[in-house]
């Protein structure tokens, strides 16, 4: 007997907020542009996840499509798990699938470097490309850094929604939390196991480099008073 075809499940970015009552507002872009686009915040984030959770128990391959924060992108695949995920990317025409990143040392076949630091319950992830245009064949081979289990990731770089959903797509199931930088906005968690986080929840600096500047600051002018 041959197997039929799954049905794939699509999340189409537009549609859903639409159903759950958003409406598009106008924006300016950096070169003073206007357009009319969803604004996502917490509330419509936990709105957003509800309405499409069920996708998870139908197991059926899922395919998101439409402009959206890399966050946003990262709450949807990790709601629908365990079903697979695709992401269309419109520059390239295609669907890009969600892979399981392995953990370990570097693999420069990735095209990605990492850096990690801790500080505390927190463990901030950052990665650039090593190269200006992705590869997005090369995306399964990428290698994360292996982190503390347990302590909450924050995920930093430059690159396409799903190079970004899959390195956050790798802690989502060791760590306590994952949360996506957005320029100008700060980490939005998009993955929570924790009481002490809820979805959506903004974090402005995880490691507390800002109150260690003060610090530093103020130290200096007391050394200078001293003298």
């Amino acid at each position: 007997m041959e197997e039929k075809n799954q049905e794939v499940n699509t999340i189409d970015i537009a549609k859903l907020g639409e159903k759950i009552g958003m409406e598009a507002k106008e924006q300016e872009l950096p070169n003073g542009k206007i357009v009319k686009s969803l604004v996502w915040d917490q509330e419509n984030l936990q709105k957003a996840v509800k309405e499409v959770k069920n996708l998870s128990a139908e197991g059926n391959p899922v395919r998101i499509t439409g402009a959206a924060p890399a966050w946003l992108v990262s709450a949807l695949t990790h709601t629908v798990h365990p079903s697979p995920v695709s992401v269309y990317v419109p520059q390239i025409g295609k669907d890009i699938e969600i892979p399981q990143l392995s953990h370990g040392k570097e693999n420069a076949e990735g095209e990605v470097s990492f850096k990690t630091t801790q500080k505390g319950d927190a463990v901030l992830v950052e990665f650039s490309m090593d190269c200006d245009i992705y590869d997005e064949n090369n995306l399964s081979k990428i290698v994360v850094p292996e982190v503390e289990q347990g302590k909450a990731v924050y995920i930093s770089g430059r690159g396409p929604n799903y190079l970004t959903v899959a390195v956050a797509e790798a802690y989502a199931h060791t760590n306590s939390s994952v949360s996506l930088f957005q320029p100008g906005v700060g980490y939005t968690c998009s993955i929570t196991h924790s009481r002490k986080k809820s979805l959506g929840d903004l974090t402005k600096d995880p490691l507390g480099k800002e109150e260690i500047k003060e610090k530093l600051s103020a130290s200096k002018e007391m050394s200078i008073e001293d003298k």
